[in-house]
């Protein structure tokens, strides 16, 4: 004897699910939820990117400047300069 496999619509799915034993669906539903939990597993595994740093100091032309000064402030003692440059909100 040959079987025939069909697609099911919603409905016809849904049907046979609620003629199904008690059992029967504690079973399905136990098949749905540890393939739902292998899935996520399988998500959850994937090593995240690492995000390397790269340095544009040297090509940027207005950093370049600001090093220059404030080495030349440092060099000078120009506390009045450093001062300036330093946040408000930093103690000591």
């Amino acid at each position: 004897m040959k079987y025939r496999l069909q697609r099911l619509t919603p409905t016809q799915t849904l049907t046979m699910t609620l003629n199904m034993c008690a059992v029967c669906r504690a079973c399905a539903l136990a098949l749905s939820l540890l393939f739902c939990a292998a899935v996520s597993a399988q998500i959850t595994a994937v090593p995240p990117r690492k995000l390397l740093p790269v340095d544009e100091g040297s090509t940027d032309a207005t950093w370049v400047q600001f090093r220059a000064t404030l080495l030349e402030a440092l060099q000078r003692g120009d506390r009045r300069l450093l001062a300036g440059i330093v946040d408000a909100n930093v103690l000591n």
